[in-house]
């Protein structure tokens, strides 16, 4: 489904919650080499691993139903073109680790971003539109939700209370080189 928020759109669907358990069953196997990575927030990555963890030939179904939703995406805001998952990790949130306010925007590289939630009990996104904190709001995801935006959307993470951990999938997928050309030509 796409959400309309003053200057945005949001899509949130859920991926197939098979595949999802089958993915997250796979990811707790080489969880432990998550490294601490730390931005300005205290979290685990695959970085240490892996630049796009969707790679794994076991996230491959995961990976197929992702560029399912990105196509819908797509569809629904009637704005198409040709693209790939560029890079992909997974965030390892423990008890009180969150992400602080970031957006992941290049003039040369990424559209659109996306994240998926592999646990039950998730600490709210925190959406801030174009740093207009009037506009802000929260998404409190599920198993196996889906979100994708625009790469220029401010997002963090609330810290999670919980004692168990937070794991999500994060993407970007980003336009092909002569796509970006042709969109660079023509916006002026």
């Amino acid at each position: 489904m796409l959400y309309n928020f003053p200057n945005e759109n949001f899509y949130k669907s859920n991926v197939n919650e098979n595949t999802a358990k089958k993915s997250f069953d796979f990811l707790e196997t080489i969880m432990d080499k998550f490294t601490h990575k730390t931005w300005k927030c205290d979290i685990r990555t695959s970085y240490s691993i892996t630049e796009n963890i969707l790679n794994y030939p076991e996230l491959l179904s995961l990976k197929m139903n992702i560029l399912g939703h990105i196509d819908t995406y797509m569809r629904l805001r009637n704005s198409f073109f040709n693209g790939y998952i560029d890079n992909s990790w997974v965030n390892v949130y423990e008890k009180n680790f969150y992400q602080e306010p970031h957006v992941h925007s290049s003039p040369t590289r990424k559209f659109i971003c996306g994240v998926l939630y592999l646990t039950e009990n998730n600490s709210p996104i925190h959406i801030i539109p174009h740093f207009n904190h009037e506009n802000e709001f929260e998404i409190v995801p599920s198993f196996a939700d889906i979100l994708l935006f625009h790469d220029d959307v401010p997002h963090s993470v609330v810290a999670n209370k919980n004692d168990g951990l937070r794991v999500s999938l994060a993407f970007n997928f980003q336009l092909c080189a002569r796509q970006l050309d042709f969109v660079k030509k023509h916006s002026n």
